[in-house]
């Protein structure tokens, strides 16, 4: 049983470098003390063609726009844990969904911004096989410090960094998707009723939120013509007492939002992806 939570439209919104995560709930406590550290100045690889990777990021991005995200998600393919650890493991959001076209959307069409996020999800493990358990970090820049290096008051090296403690990640069966819960979310504005929520810190000294927990589920987007590897990842704030993976659970529309992520490599091998209905994804272009 879920426990009965009063949970509204959910949606995640997102500023430059800032995702933010509207949610009605509350409940339970708050579970590790974060690490700062000065952000490293080295650079996102860069792939072999810019502008072979940034078509392709538009076209995801053209492909998504008007289509059925649940419908997406579902049929998308299983991202294999080795393809998920592989380099260094290291992840950057290229674009952001909510099922809820009226809640907004977006991509990064520039891959100098991508390669100089500093927000980060790492995935780590020894990959026995290709549904093997993993570790997930994430680190997410400070926005008072982010802040500050815009208005050129401190170095890009000086912007401070909240290290999150590393949380399980696991292949659920059911979905075919890796899956993860961050209980790292920080209240930043917003009444008792409609709080609204971020994945980064407004300011070194502020803490996580007890009562909320981003649970995340991964697959690959995979298309003829796509060579570059992406995620997509959906997203859904619960609350932190909520039953992990409850196949029943009933979600409002607009409580799930959907994030692109890319390690920048391309892919060894590309596979069609298509719809229920046997739609070609990437036709109609």
């Amino acid at each position: 049983m879920v426990p009965a939570i009063s949970l509204g439209v959910a949606t995640l919104g997102t500023s430059t470098k800032n995702t933010a995560l509207r949610w009605i709930a509350a409940f339970c406590a708050l579970a590790y003390l974060p690490l700062y550290a000065p952000a490293s100045a080295a650079p996102f690889e860069q792939p072999d063609s810019d502008a072979k990777f940034v078509r392709q990021v538009r076209r995801i991005f053209g492909q998504f726009r008007h289509a059925d995200l649940q419908q997406v998600f579902k049929t998308a393919q299983p991202v294999m844990c080795s393809e998920l650890v592989s380099d260094n493991g290291e992840w950057r959001e290229v674009g952001f969904f909510n099922e809820n076209r009226g809640f907004g959307n977006w991509f990064r069409t520039s891959i100098a911004e991508i390669r100089s996020q500093l927000d980060v999800y790492k995935f780590e493990g020894s990959c026995e096989n290709e549904t093997s358990a993993l570790r997930v970090t994430t680190r997410f820049p400070v926005d008072e410090s982010l802040k500050a290096n815009r208005e050129k008051l401190i170095p890009f090296d000086e912007i401070k960094i909240r290290f999150n403690a590393p949380v399980a990640g696991h292949f659920e069966k059911r979905t075919e998707a890796y899956a993860f819960d961050l209980p790292y979310l920080y209240r930043i504005s917003g009444t008792n009723t409609h709080p609204l929520y971020a994945l980064s810190p407004p300011t070194v000294s502020d803490e996580y939120a007890p009562e909320a927990v981003n649970r995340w589920e991964c697959k690959a987007v995979t298309a003829e013509d796509i060579t570059y590897r992406f995620l997509i990842c959906r997203t859904t704030l619960l609350s932190r007492n909520s039953s992990p993976g409850n196949p029943n659970a009933k979600m409002a529309y607009g409580a799930s939002a959907f994030s692109i992520l890319t390690d920048g490599q391309e892919a060894s091998t590309s596979v069609k992806l298509t719809f229920g209905d046997d739609t070609d994804l990437s036709a109609g272009q």
